[in-house]
C-alpha cells in the first residue's frame, strides 16, 4: 500500500463503444472473480482454493473490505496444507488493508504482526517487506509518525536488499509522507525526489503525477508557492491525460489553493470551480468540502456575498456531516464495549447461581436411603444421558452441516449484492460520460439553469445542447420509464440527436423529431412487434444572433416569459404524440417565434408536475409550477434554480420521489 495525497451514430455503434468499455474494464475482473469463486466453493484440493482465496481478497482488499475479510478468514481455513503455508502470512496482511479501510487500526496491526511471525518463520523477504510497508501505514493513520517511520524504514532497508524499484519508491514516497506530518520538510524533498526519479526510470506516469503533487505540499509548507504550483501544474497534466478524475479533482483544488493565498481570486475561483462538479461526481466530500471553502473566500473577495455565503453554508454541512460520521463511530465502539463486559458480568452470574444449585442437589442426594433406588437412577440416567449423547451428535453435525451451506451462500448473496450496486453506478458513470455538465453545455448559452434530480442512481431525463453555425439548438426529454432502462435510452437519445445534426443541413425542431422517431421505432422493434418504448421531448432552436427561434414537442409544452410580461406565461402546445411507434402518426409541428432581450423560456418534462407531496399528499400539478415560475421571475437564473429545488423538496417532504426530475429555464 503506498499512502497518497490528496461519435457514435447507430444503435450498433453505441452497443459496440458499450461492449468494448465493458471488455476492456468490467468484463476481465468479473470473469476473474467469477472464475475465483467457482474454484474457491468446488471440491478441488485445499491449496487451489486456497490460491483462489488468496487472489479473490487481493481484488476486495480496498474496495470492498467487509467482502476480503469473509474471503480471507475461507482461505485461512483452507491453508492447512504444507503446500498452502505461503499464503497464510498474505492472506493475514490482507485482513490488515482490509482492517485499515474500515478504520480498525489496533485489529488491522494484531493480523499485521500475526503475517510478520509467519513470514519471518518461512523467510518471506519480500513479503516481510511489504508487512513493515502496511504497518507503517497503518501508525500514520493513528499520527504515530515515529512508529511509522521506523516501520517504513526497515520496509526499503528488506526493499533495497531485494532490489524492488518500483516498490523503493512507494517506500520514499512513504517517508516523504511521514517527515511532511513530523515537520522535517527538508528531509521530505529528499525523499520525494529519490522516489521521483526511480518513477521517471521507470515509465510510472501516474506515480509521477502523485510525486509532484507530494512535493507541491513540501513547497507549500516551506512557503516556496510558485515551487508548489508549478509542481502541482505538472500533476494535473498528467492526470487529465490518463482520465484519473480523481487525481484532477485533489490537484486542481491544491492549485486554487494557491492562487487564493497569493490573492489571485479569480484564477483560484477558476480552478475550484473545475475541481467542484469532479469531486460531486465522485462523491469525494472531502474535496468538495476543500473546493466550498475555496469558492466561499474567492466569492467574498469578489463582493458576491450571496454565493459567498451559500458556499460557507455547503461547507459546514460537509464539515458537521464528517464530523457526526466519526462520532457515530466512537459511540457505536462504546457501546459495543459496554454490552460486552455487560454479558461477562451475566455469564459470571449465571455460573455462580448453577454452582449453588450443584451443591444443594448433592446434598439432596446424599440423603437418600435407599441404595437400590439410587442404582436403579443412575441406570436409567446414564442410558438417557448415552440415547441423548448419540441424538445430540447426529444432530449436531447435521446442524454444522446445514450452518457450512448457509454461510457459504450468505457470502455469496453478499458477494452478488455488491456486483449489481457496482454495475448500476458503472451505468451512472456511462450516463454522466453522455451528459454535458452544466456549466460546458455549450459556450454560447444564455443565463440559464438546470434542475436535474434523477429518482434513482440513473435518469431516464435527459438534457441535450449543439451549437451548429449561429444556431443553438436545446432539448429536454423523458425516455420511456427510469432507473437502468430508462437511462439506456437517454444514450440512445442522446446519440440520435447528435447523429442526426452531424451533416451539414440544418434542419428545424420539427423536422429533427421526425427523424429521431423513425430512428428509434426502427432500431428498438422486431420484424414481428413494434415496440411502443420511445421518449417525450421538448426541443427549440435559437439563431444566436437575431434570437428568432423555432419550437417543436412530444407531449411536452413550451413556456415563454415576456420581459415585459412578467406575470404571464404563454405556453406553446406540443403533438400529442411521442417519439415512439404509433398506428396513426403524423409530423411533427414547427412554431417560429421571436424573443427579445430579457424574456425566459422553460423547457421541462412532468416529473416535478407529478411529485406527490404537501399537507394531503397530492399531485403538485402544472398549474402550481407555472405559478412558481412567475413568482421568482425577478430572481437571477442561479437563484431561480435554488427556489425550485427547495419548494420541490419541501413539498415532497419524507414521501418518495416519484419520477425524474428536469427542468431548464434560459433568460436572454
Amino acid at each position: 500500500m503506498e499512502i497518497k495525497l490528496k461519435g457514435m451514430h447507430t444503435f450498433r455503434a453505441i452497443f459496440s463503444w458499450l461492449l468494448c468499455f465493458l471488455l476492456c474494464f468490467q468484463i476481465p475482473v468479473k470473469a476473474q472473480e467469477d472464475s475465483l469463486k467457482k474454484v474457491m466453493f468446488s471440491a478441488l484440493p485445499d491449496s487451489s482454493r486456497t490460491q483462489a482465496a488468496f487472489k479473490l481478497a487481493m481484488i476486495y482488499s480496498s474496495n470492498n473490505p467487509d467482502s476480503c475479510l469473509l474471503i480471507a478468514d475461507k482461505g485461512l481455513e483452507f491453508a492447512k496444507d504444507n503446500s498452502c503455508l505461503k499464503y497464510i502470512p498474505s492472506l493475514l496482511r490482507i485482513k490488515g488493508v482490509a482492517l485499515v479501510n474500515l478504520g480498525e487500526y489496533k485489529k488491522s496491526a494484531e493480523e499485521y504482526f500475526k503475517a510478520l511471525k509467519e513470514a519471518e518463520k518461512q523467510d518471506l523477504k519480500k513479503e516481510i517487506a511489504s508487512i513493515y510497508n502496511n504497518l507503517g501505514v497503518n501508525f500514520w493513520y493513528q499520527k504515530d509518525y515515529k512508529t511509522a517511520l521506523k516501520y517504513h524504514t526497515k520496509a526499503l532497508e528488506y526493499r533495497k536488499q531485494l532490489n524492488l524499484p518500483k516498490d523503493i519508491a512507494k517506500s520514499y514516497n512513504n517517508l516523504g509522507i511521514v517527515a511532511v506530518d513530523m515537520g522535517d520538510y527538508q528531509e521530505a524533498v529528499k525523499y520525494y525526489l529519490s522516489a521521483l526519479v526511480i518513477k521517471d526510470s521507470l515509465g510510472d506516469v501516474i506515480g509521477i503525477a502523485n510525486g509532484n503533487n507530494n512535493l507541491g505540499i513540501v513547497y507549500e509548507r516551506l512557503n516556496r508557492l510558485n515551487d508548489a504550483k508549478t509542481a502541482y501544474e505538472k500533476a494535473l497534466k498528467i492526470f487529465q491525460q490518463e482520465d484519473d478524475k480523481r487525481g484532477e479533482v485533489v490537484s486542481l483544488n491544491n492549485i486554487a489553493t494557491i492562487h487564493k493565498n497569493q490573492e489571485n481570486y479569480k484564477d483560484a475561483e477558476s480552478y475550484a470551480k473545475k475541481a467542484f462538479p469532479l469531486a460531486k461526481e465522485l462523491s469525494d466530500m472531502e474535496d468538495l468540502k476543500t473546493s466550498h471553502e475555496i469558492l466561499a473566500v474567492c466569492a467574498y473577495h469578489n463582493g458576491k456575498f450571496r454565493d459567498a455565503y451559500d458556499h460557507l453554508e455547503q461547507y459546514v454541512k460537509i464539515n458537521d456531516s464528517l464530523i457526526i460520521s466519526t462520532n457515530f463511530e466512537t459511540v457505536q465502539e462504546l457501546e459495543k464495549k459496554y454490552n460486552t463486559e455487560k454479558q461477562e458480568q451475566e455469564i459470571k452470574f449465571l455460573q455462580q447461581n448453577n454452582t449453588i444449585k450443584d451443591i444443594e442437589i448433592r446434598e439432596s442426594e446424599t440423603q437418600r436411603r435407599h441404595l437400590l433406588l439410587i442404582i436403579i437412577l443412575g441406570l436409567i440416567a446414564i442410558a438417557i444421558t448415552i440415547f441423548a449423547f448419540i441424538k445430540i451428535t447426529r444432530q449436531k453435525a447435521v446442524l454444522e452441516e446445514i450452518k457450512e451451506n448457509i454461510e457459504l451462500k450468505n457470502t455469496m448473496l453478499e458477494l452478488q449484492k455488491k456486483e449489481i450496486t457496482d454495475s448500476i453506478n458503472y451505468a451512472k458513470r456511462i450516463q454522466n460520460a453522455m451528459l454535458k455538465d452544466e456549466e460546458h453545455t455549450s459556450m454560447h448559452l444564455p443565463p440559464h439553469f438546470i434542475l436535474y434530480k434523477p429518482k434513482d442512481i440513473v435518469s431516464g431525463d435527459f438534457y441535450w445542447a449543439l451549437e451548429k453555425e449561429e444556431y443553438l439548438y436545446f432539448a429536454v426529454a423523458d425516455c420511456t420509464g427510469h432507473g437502468v432502462p430508462g437511462a439506456f435510452l437517454t444514450l440512445l437519445g442522446t446519440s440520435f440527436l447528435n447523429e442526426i445534426n452531424a451533416g451539414e443541413k440544418i434542419f428545424t425542431p420539427g423536422e429533427i423529431l421526425d427523424k429521431l422517431k423513425e430512428k428509434i421505432v426502427k432500431e428498438l422493434s422486431s420484424q414481428n412487434e413494434k415496440t411502443r418504448d420511445g421518449m417525450d421531448i421538448s426541443l427549440i432552436r435559437i439563431n444566436l444572433k437575431t434570437l428568432e427561434a423555432v419550437w417543436a414537442g412530444a407531449f411536452n409544452p413550451l413556456w415563454i416569459i415576456k420581459s415585459r410580461e412578467r406575470d404571464l406565461i404563454k405556453e406553446i402546445s406540443a403533438n400529442k404524440q411521442s417519439v415512439s411507434y404509433s398506428e396513426q402518426s403524423v409530423n411533427f409541428t414547427d412554431h417560429s417565434f421571436t424573443l427579445s432581450k430579457g424574456d425566459q423560456v422553460i423547457l421541462f418534462t412532468d416529473g416535478f408536475a407529478d411529485q406527490f407531496g404537501g399537507n394531503h399528499g397530492k399531485k403538485f400539478k402544472h398549474k402550481q409550477l407555472k405559478e412558481k415560475i412567475l413568482e421568482i421571475q425577478g430572481y437571477s437564473v442561479e437563484e431561480q434554480k435554488h427556489q425550485l429545488n427547495s419548494h420541490f423538496e419541501s413539498w415532497k417532504g419524507n414521501l418518495e420521489q416519484v419520477d425524474d426530475v428536469l427542468v431548464v429555464g434560459m433568460r436572454f
